[in-house]
């Protein structure tokens, strides 16, 4: 508990509202795992509540951050066990959404990864082709290299036997 409220208190230090939320919810949870001696378990239950109802207000402050389903299904649970089933029912609504939403998007990243490793994939293929395509040519441009010296040379006999020819008559 001690490292977890130190945690809390770096983390308020520092304006780290992420921090300061994970904290209180761990200090929720830790709370519901263990009865303090003498207290009653409303009495814990209701200060869990207040802890993630903290965690809960700092993380909607948070721009962009879709709130853990796991701290709004902690509060559903909570307040169920406190009887406030209307509560619970809100909060498991909007765990439920919270998790389409976190699922949605880890399904959205895969498939944005899938079709950046699809295009590298072709982008690596069209590369190697045109490589072959280069060295196919590189080899083709020295074939006919070689067949204009060969040409050249067979030019260049003729020429001396047309010469001795010419010269003979």
């Amino acid at each position: 508990w001690g490292l977890l409220a130190r945690a809390l208190d770096i983390a308020r230090e520092r304006d780290d509202n992420l921090h300061q939320m994970l904290a209180l919810h761990e200090m929720a949870r830790c709370l519901l795992l263990r009865q303090r001696d003498g207290t009653p378990e409303e009495s814990v239950l209701r200060e869990s509540c207040t802890l993630m109802e903290e965690a809960l207000e700092i993380g909607r402050t948070i721009s962009g951050y879709v709130v853990r389903p796991e701290l709004l299904s902690d509060l559903s649970t909570t307040y169920e066990r406190l009887g406030d089933t209307r509560t619970a029912l809100q909060y498991e609504r909007l765990a439920r959404t919270a998790s389409e939403r976190v699922f949605n998007k880890e399904s959205a990243d895969r498939m944005a990864a899938m079709e950046v490793r699809f295009a590298s994939q072709r982008a690596r293929e069209e590369a190697e082709h045109l490589k072959a395509l280069a060295i196919a040519q590189t080899e083709r441009a020295e074939a006919l290299d070689r067949v204009n010296r060969t040409l050249e040379h067979l030019g260049a006999i003729g020429q001396e036997i047309t010469a001795s020819l010419d010269v003979e008559n």
